[in-house]
């Protein structure tokens, strides 16, 4: 196993308790972003004691997504696409890159959806022409402007009623945009328009085009061509490229023009005009994904060689040669990662080194023939470059440094789970931890704040944690190996020697949530069915004993997404199911592993359930897209209580779904989803819910976006999900929300709360009460919060023969219970 490890502060956790709630794919869910409207008026929940802990930025060496454009004026490069961070700060789909000093800067609030293009204008302005329709918070619809001197964003000539793809300057006053729309401002045309920046009046060109223009280019004569996944102007065909004839007021086609679609165009020193893209042929000949259109001769011709992928972007330097830039693995009989040079006189190409390894969308040269690029890769050469990198000429390849260093994800996290000796494992869609590799699966120790990857990973995302009796992980998701070892959908991995095994002959579909109970057997539910003896429908139990997987009693008749396990043993089950063994069962049931039976929770709930938590008490908690439990109104979670035989809705509920749910130590709930509001007030995508005063608690300002899993500390909890920021921390990912006021490494002064140092310690301690209480009694625990026995000798112990690790010293006072988490080293 390799660990690696940030020079960052410790992070002081305690798990003793977690109830992993498991992602789902949404992409087909249609209630996904359904909310319900609540009487109360909008004010904010108090809020719980506590705050989000920083380190969870990832530091990106770029952008946190697809880089679609670049620009630069000289002193800083312009970077947009889709992505919401940049260097490790927060950058809405524009960022600024200052070339002198290397640090990246948001551009105020920035954009709400990515530019498709950037356009530095004669005058100095940055223009941005995207699928956008507020810039800093305010309307630009798909055409706004940046101005250096304000730092300000601004609307343009009324914007567009769709997207803009392409925009250049005419060398008149004027600008002129493609893209797919059919209104300028308030001006009628289709695709491509021209802005008179004097006047604020937009001008068509004749019939337009009928479909996307993706690239436009104005030869040295001063004519416009147009490329894009049109095929007509009016009722004149223009398959992928046109010229505008001013004199005629029309479009006119380039021969029979491209048989698919143009991305790319591009003069060259002899007014050659070269096009990229998805095409394998111009004018009626062979010529796949690059070609020449000779506008004198009014012929195409296709180069000897070509890139053997689709093209997404021409630049001609300073010097002469053609940057190109696409989906591409070799040019000619070169090698080139998505980038080559071409020289358009001897048709040569120069590869960029190792490029880059994924596609290149946008390309740019600086003053001085440095290219900056952007596209979908993740590095240039063997540097890492998330999205954007700088090509150097003879010094190759430069990344831009992040601002910060952090211990951050690079992709969502789907579920977590206590390693119950202090650490957690975490699983999703990532691919990286704190700037190294690691695929879908890591450990985090949050003590040594470092992530541990494993020597054989899983081959595709894992989304279901839990950990077995004896301390062995099992992971679910859509797997079918491990390293190299086929292990289908369900696997166990032994931390004591680093090995992966198989469950039985494993499951036949995507696992989504898994449970242990109390003698070593595994519950997995999920998408999978299998025929035969034994019959699986969608939850099955795997047994130690014969290491095999049995059915439990027909299942479900649809998807189990969560699972949970109750003090007496039962396994608690929610999905979208209707039946469970065969009988009416809407959304969750109890399984008696001693009986081999299903029962019901009283009528159910009448939509999915995500996710499920059990409290101390036996209480159930569901969360999910339901509206109604038992019958009675319940907005995304309730509470079903085994005692009362009864559902009951907790407060006025939330205002859109729940997706985790973990209950703490002292017996309070934590939920997150993609809710905005719980109680009728704000509340961010998490919430808590306080049973003995039946208040629903705020987490700080919350995260801004889906919480999708959730891990209960001994003070605190962690939260895992789509998120970029925590609170006002940037936090990629993953977060950890503390109520522990801190820990002391010398003694010190007398404050409100317990005080302990030092801290670490390997021999004696000393805990002091505040000054006004009276101590009663002291106790420590070890991370599973068990007593560990220890003599406290006038508030002195000595902890020399502990084993090192984390434990937690609890006081009892006259008046409250303190506690604080203590190292041994």
């Amino acid at each position: 196993m390799r660990v690696f490890l940030l020079a960052v502060a410790a992070v002081l956790v305690n798990p003793v308790s977690a109830q992993p709630a498991r992602w789902i794919d949404t992409a087909d869910d249609p209630v996904l972003h359904r909310s319900l409207t609540l009487d109360s008026p909008v004010a904010t929940l108090a809020p719980t004691a506590g705050e989000w802990m920083s380190g969870f930025a990832f530091p990106y060496h770029g952008v946190s997504n697809v880089v679609t454009a670049v620009a630069s004026d000289g002193r800083d490069v312009f970077v947009a696409g889709n992505f919401t961070m940049a260097g490790g700060i927060q950058a809405r789909h524009i960022v600024r890159w200052d070339l002198q000093s290397g640090t990246w800067h948001p551009m105020g609030d920035g954009l709400n959806g990515p530019p498709e293009d950037l356009l530095v204008a004669s005058d100095g302005m940055l223009y941005a022409a995207g699928s956008f329709t507020r810039a800093d918070g305010r309307t630009a619809t798909a055409l706004a402007r940046w101005d250096p001197a304000t730092e300000a964003w601004s609307a343009v000539g009324g914007g567009l009623n769709n997207v803009a793809s392409s925009i250049i300057e005419d060398g008149h006053g004027g600008l002129i945009v493609g893209g797919f729309f059919s209104r300028a401002g308030g001006t009628e045309a289709r695709g491509i328009a021209r802005l008179d920046l004097a006047t604020g009046t937009w001008m068509p060109f004749g019939d337009g085009l009928d479909n996307l223009v993706i690239d436009l280019a104005i030869s040295p004569s001063g004519e416009l061509y147009a490329t894009g996944d049109f095929t007509r102007s009016g009722s004149a065909l223009m398959p992928g490229i046109a010229k505008w004839n001013p004199g005629a007021d029309r479009w006119e086609s380039l021969g029979v023009g491209l048989s698919s679609m143009g991305r790319a165009l591009a003069f060259d020193g002899s007014g050659r005009l070269w096009v990229g893209g998805l095409f394998q042929g111009a004018g009626g000949e062979y010529a796949p994904y690059l070609a020449i259109w000779h506008p004198e001769s009014g012929s195409w011709q296709a180069p000897e060689s070509a890139p053997n992928g689709r093209v997404d972007v021409l630049f001609t330097r300073p010097d002469g040669l053609i940057a190109v830039g696409g989906n591409f693995q070799t040019a000619g009989s070169s090698a080139a990662n998505g980038i080559v040079l071409l020289d358009p006189d001897s048709r040569t190409w120069q590869p960029l080194l190792e490029g880059a390894n994924s596609t290149v969308m946008a390309v740019e040269s600086l003053s001085d023939g440095r290219l900056v690029v952007g596209g979908a890769f993740t590095s240039a050469g063997r540097l890492p470059a998330d999205a954007v990198a700088i090509w150097e000429g003879d010094a190759g390849w430069h990344h831009l440094k992040p601002v910060r260093d952090g211990n951050g994800l690079d992709g969502p996290v789907s579920a977590m789970v206590s390693d119950r000796k202090g650490g957690f494992w975490v699983a999703g869609q990532f691919h990286r931890a704190a700037g190294e590799t690691l695929r879908f699966l890591g450990h985090w120790d949050p003590v040594r704040a470092t992530w541990t990857r494993m020597d054989a990973e899983p081959n595709a995302p894992v989304e279901a944690l839990a950990v077995d009796t004896q301390g062995r992980l099992i992971a679910g998701g859509s797997f079918t190996r491990v390293g190299a070892t086929p292990i289908a959908f369900v696997a166990r991995f032994d931390p004591a020697d680093g090995t992966w095994s198989p469950l039985g002959a494993g499951l036949h579909g995507v696992v989504r949530a898994l449970a242990v109970g109390k003698d070593g057997e595994v519950y997995a539910g999920g998408h999978f069915k299998q025929e035969g003896s034994v019959g699986f429908n969608h939850i099955a139990r795997w047994d130690p004993a014969s290491d095999s997987w049995q059915s439990m009693s027909g299942g479900t008749n649809r998807p189990v997404v969560a699972l949970a396990m109750g003090p007496d043993g039962s396994i608690y089950a929610g999905g979208d199911f209707s039946t469970a063994g065969h009988q009416a069962a809407r959304g969750i049931a109890r399984w008696h592993a001693g009986q081999e039976v299903w029962y019901t929770l009283g009528s159910g709930l009448n939509s999915t359930v995500r996710a499920i938590a059990v409290g101390p008490d036996g209480r159930v908690y569901a969360g999910g897209l339901f509206s109604r439990a038992g019958g009675q109104r319940a907005d995304f979670v309730a509470a079903w209580s085994p005692d009362d035989f009864a559902w009951t809705a907790l407060g006025s509920g939330l205002n859109n779904q729940s997706r985790a749910l973990a209950v703490l130590p002292d017996g309070r709930l934590v939920v997150g989803g993609s809710f905005s509001k719980a109680g009728g007030r704000e509340a961010r995508r998490v919430a808590l819910w306080d049973p003995s005063n039946q208040a629903w608690l705020a987490a700080g300002p919350g995260v801004d976006n889906t919480v999708t899993t959730v891990a209960a500390l001994e003070e605190g909890f962690l939260v895992g999900g789509y998120f970029n920021e925590a609170g006002a921390e940037v936090s990629n990912f993953l977060a950890h929300w503390t109520e522990a006021s801190g820990v002391q490494t010398e003694q010190p002064d007398e404050g409100p709360g317990l005080d302990l140092w030092p801290n670490p310690a390997s021999d004696r301690i000393h805990v002091r009460p505040p000054p006004s209480e009276r101590v009663q009694r002291i106790e420590l625990f070890d991370v599973s919060g068990r007593r560990v026995p220890l003599r406290f000798s006038a508030g002195t112990a000595d902890v020399s023969s502990l084993p090192p690790g984390l434990y937690f010293v609890r006081m009892r006072t006259d008046k409250t219970t303190h506690s604080r988490p203590l190292i041994v080293d």
